[in-house]
């Protein structure tokens, strides 16, 4: 897969009805009976599945655990069939107590039993260890919390004797999770990889910022030298740090010659650094054969795309940083998105470093898009320094468009290879199409 379809196809199931953030998940006690869903007026229903996305289909001969087994679950999950589901019923699990939680049996799909990510929580304290580490192939995370821990959440571990590809995280809420949410590396072998991993309908809260070293490895994804990572229809808030000298942390970040990530339909709230494609040279790139950049074989990353994302910054405490960054890259490209902070911000988007081959079309922002370093870059078809008046409530997080807007049929129509398929929300886009994330509809 590589990020060229994307824009062409409509990715059914999972489409977010954009509206203002809605809040944090329900509290999580162990017990609930939803998190809330979505709408276009930002209201509650409490009976809607989270983001508006589907529940996953029961397994009939699923192995059913509750949280009086989280002494036994570790061994448990390592008798599972290859294939075979393991369902959690309502509680708040001990993980700390048994941390980190291996998964080494491939296609084991790991769930709530009543799909409410809410009711069932894996509560990693204070733990300095991963939570959840997996180690085989085409593994399923879906419809629980994970909550706490110091060191990260969910680890996809590549190594000679572990392949972890293919790993989805499906309607997941990820609460303060420190360091990596989730994680995509290898142990050590420089040619092991994870790749093929899918972050999907899942919600990325930071209820407390921190400061230094710990808010500066934060992230809700960070992907090293993998390919074809999918991060869609998501919803992130709270990723900054409370200190006026540390880095910001780096929200989805991929890198060391990652290839084909593909970034869309997310929001992006109170994050002072939200997308970072790529970093400075560093010499740990990975190599790919076919060389898709003859320029050279050492890249942040290549060939990605970001489009069609929300990234609003409200909160008068975040000093947001670029929004979105593409660091010596080779063909990645920003299309559609909807950018609006409210402070003082560096960029909208920036692209850096003098290798970088990217293209900047159709967004729109209120802030600029900017050149770092003697990069380089197509770009075209952006509206910047957009004055807030373009959008229906842009105080409270709600980028729609409103009637007569000056983004109104003004982006470019023609991407070459890609068509543009679907807005933020899912609805199509015209023949004459709109800048940034939402397609007006009267």
């Amino acid at each position: 897969m590589r990020a060229a379809y994307v824009l062409a196809v409509g990715l059914s199931g999972c489409l977010i009805d954009n509206p203002a953030w809605l809040g944090p998940p329900a509290e999580a006690t162990g017990s609930g009976t939803g998190t809330g869903g979505s709408s276009s007026s930002g209201s509650e229903t409490g009976d809607e599945p989270a983001l508006g996305c589907p529940p996953r289909p029961a397994s009939a001969a699923a192995v059913s655990v509750g949280p009086e087994q989280i002494g036994q679950l570790a061994q448990i999950v390592a008798d599972a069939e290859p294939g075979s589901t393991i369902e959690l019923r309502d509680g708040v699990y001990d993980l700390a107590s048994i941390a980190p939680l291996r998964i080494e049996v491939a296609g084991v799909v790991l769930r709530s039993a009543s799909a409410d990510p809410s009711a069932v929580v894996f509560d990693g304290g204070a733990s300095a260890m991963p939570l959840i580490e997996v180690r085989a192939p085409d593994v399923v995370l879906a419809e629980f919390t994970v909550r706490g821990g110091t060191q990260g959440g969910i680890m996809a571990v590549a190594s000679a004797s572990f392949d972890p590809d293919r790993l989805t995280v499906y309607r997941m809420d990820l609460i303060d999770v420190g360091g990596h949410a989730v994680r995509g590396a290898s142990n050590g072998d420089p040619d092991a990889y994870a790749d093929g991993g899918e972050v999907v309908c899942s919600r990325f809260l930071r209820q407390t910022p921190l400061a230094g070293q710990a808010c500066t490895e934060l992230s809700a994804l960070r992907v090293f030298r993998g390919a074809d990572w999918v991060f869609r229809d998501n919803e992130v808030q709270g990723y900054w740090c409370d200190d006026d000298d540390g880095e910001p942390p780096r929200t989805v970040s991929m890198l060391e010659g990652t290839r084909g990530s593909v970034i869309v339909r997310n929001r992006f709230q109170d994050c002072a650094r939200a997308v970072v494609l790529g970093e400075a040279p560093s010499g740990v790139e990975r190599r790919w054969a076919d060389n898709p950049c003859a320029v050279s074989d050492q890249w942040g990353h290549v060939e990605g795309l970001v489009a069609n994302n929300m990234l609003w910054v409200g909160d008068p405490g975040v000093r947001p940083d670029s929004m979105i960054s593409v660091w010596n890259v080779c063909d990645d490209r920003i299309f559609h998105n909807s950018i609006v902070m409210l402070g003082d911000g560096f960029h909208g988007i920036e692209h850096r470093f003098e290798r970088t081959r990217a293209t900047i079309v159709n967004n729109l922002t209120n802030a600029d898009i900017q050149m770092r370093d003697g990069s380089e870059a197509i770009v075209e078809g952006n509206l910047i320094e957009a004055g807030l008046d373009e959008f229906v409530d842009p105080f409270a997080g709600d980028l729609h468009l409103v009637p007569g807007s000056v983004a109104i049929g003004a982006a470019l129509a023609n991407l070459g290879d890609l068509e543009l398929g679907p807005d933020f929300e899912g609805d199509p886009r015209d023949d004459a199409p709109d800048v940034g994330a939402d397609e007006y509809r009267p």
